[in-house]
């Protein structure tokens, strides 16, 4: 008999003696195989469950920044609400950044693009 022959036999036999030795879970309840009801438990002291004390917290816990921001700003004209206003304002300022880009291809000058 080979190794694996025998690892597989000794497994399944350690498989079917743990299945057989295992017993289901019974169904009902810890409280009722105990013969308590639930409303003879202790209640909860309303006191000691209002006061819950949060101590401040030993280490500080901040939101981890960024270590690049990429800045959008100038990309989106302010929403006015009107959809037909926000494309023109939209179409006006690409047409805006696409002259700036030529105009500094050949010259220094800066041209802004604000909304006005």
């Amino acid at each position: 008999m080979n190794k694996i022959t025998s690892y597989f036999i000794i497994f399944s036999s350690w498989l079917f003696s743990g299945i057989s030795i295992a017993d289901d879970l019974p169904e009902d309840s810890l409280l009722q195989r105990y013969g308590v009801a639930g409303d003879q438990l202790p209640k909860p002291n309303p006191s000691i469950a209002k006061e819950v004390v949060r101590s401040k917290s030993r280490f500080s816990i901040e939101e981890e920044k960024p270590s690049i921001q990429f800045n959008f700003k100038e990309n989106r004209p302010k929403p006015t609400g009107n959809l037909s206003i926000d494309s023109v304002n939209l179409r006006n300022l690409k047409e805006c950044l696409r002259i700036r880009e030529a105009i500094s291809a050949y010259e220094k000058k800066h041209i802004d693009c604000d909304e006005n």
